[in-house]
């Protein structure tokens, strides 16, 4: 399931409206920190998987979530490739991504193109996690 489908972006949506809100805890607080710090501290040309590899043992996941974590901190802008457009503050239409001749690669967009040297967006965090 591709995350940047709107369908699928509206039924997550919709769905997570019905969640009753749930107050983080300091140590959720710390892991986001974390995962944060975790992303900034990469080597300049480290992708999507070298992240994924360096959070394995931070949290409780598999692989496949850890990727999906990852895809969908590109997709909320925390995650936001230099020079390409995302999704922070707009919609990025398919027929409008570039995409890579890398065949192999599977990473949706924009993590597909999320690199050590992007780091994290602090204006990202500041909206989606003010104080933290």
């Amino acid at each position: 399931m591709r995350r940047d489908d709107p369908i699928y972006a509206w039924l997550d949506l919709s769905l997570f409206r019905t969640e009753a809100l749930v107050k983080p805890t300091d140590a959720d607080k710390d892991l986001m920190r974390h995962i944060l710090e975790t992303a900034r501290s990469l080597e300049p040309g480290a992708t999507a998987t070298s992240l994924e590899k360096a959070l394995t043992g931070s949290f409780k996941s598999s692989k496949a979530e850890r990727r999906a974590f990852i895809e969908i901190l590109a997709i909320c802008g925390l995650l936001q490739p230099k020079g390409r457009s995302g999704y922070f503050r707009e919609f990025t239409p398919a027929c409008e991504r570039e995409h890579t001749e890398q065949h192999f690669n599977d990473w949706g967009y924009p993590a597909i193109w999320w690199r050590g040297e992007d780091g994290v967006s602090e204006i990202a965090i500041a909206a989606y996690f003010p104080g933290l």
